[in-house]
């Protein structure tokens, strides 16, 4: 299985940053700031436009999401030889989809005692969503780096790969791997 496409990657990772940033930005303004003036609905001028960004993202990064499923998601699940990032990319996955739904419902959901409980929820998820996210990106990075190149695919390295040599392993070079 090859890395994901440069496209895929670049939709995917873009959308999820104007993702967190937008909501971070709402977040603030509307539960930190003070409104401008006593009849104002709003904290800061910006937040319709935070709002507005971030609700015009989510499809972008659900299309995302849906566009590496198949490759990236159930293909990485289903191989055993890939442990990197299984465990932050699964929480992420199952994280999106809660965010997704809970997004949707802040949309229509007219209650007002549901409404602040679904809003506080979805904050709650996409800031664990974000940290799982960064995890998974981390894993994954830290992954790559010890994967031999050439061609072979990235399952049949990772499975082939034996325990790194002393000199590997802890900094040391060759020689001196020997003579200790």
């Amino acid at each position: 299985m090859n890395r994901t496409p440069l496209y895929q990657r670049f939709l995917l990772h873009g959308s999820m940053v104007l993702l967190a940033l937008s909501g971070v930005a709402w977040a603030i303004m509307k539960h930190l700031l003070e409104p401008m003036d006593e009849f104002s609905a709003v904290g800061h001028p910006l937040q319709p436009w935070a709002v507005a960004a971030h609700v015009a993202a989510a499809p972008a990064a659900v299309f995302a999401t849906g566009l590496i499923f198949r490759e990236h998601i159930a293909g990485r699940l289903s191989e055993p030889g890939m442990r990197a990032g299984r465990r932050s990319g699964t929480v992420a996955t199952t994280l999106i989809g809660l965010l997704a739904v809970s997004g949707v419902a802040l949309q229509v959901v007219t209650n007002e005692t549901a409404r602040p409980l679904l809003g506080w929820t979805h904050l709650a998820v996409g800031a664990l969503f974000t940290g799982f996210y960064l995890a998974h990106w981390v894993a994954a990075r830290r992954a790559l780096r010890i994967l031999p190149t050439g061609p072979a695919s990235r399952i049949e390295a990772v499975a082939s790969v034996a325990p790194l040599p002393r000199s590997r392993r802890d900094g040391v070079s060759a020689g001196e791997a020997s003579r200790g």
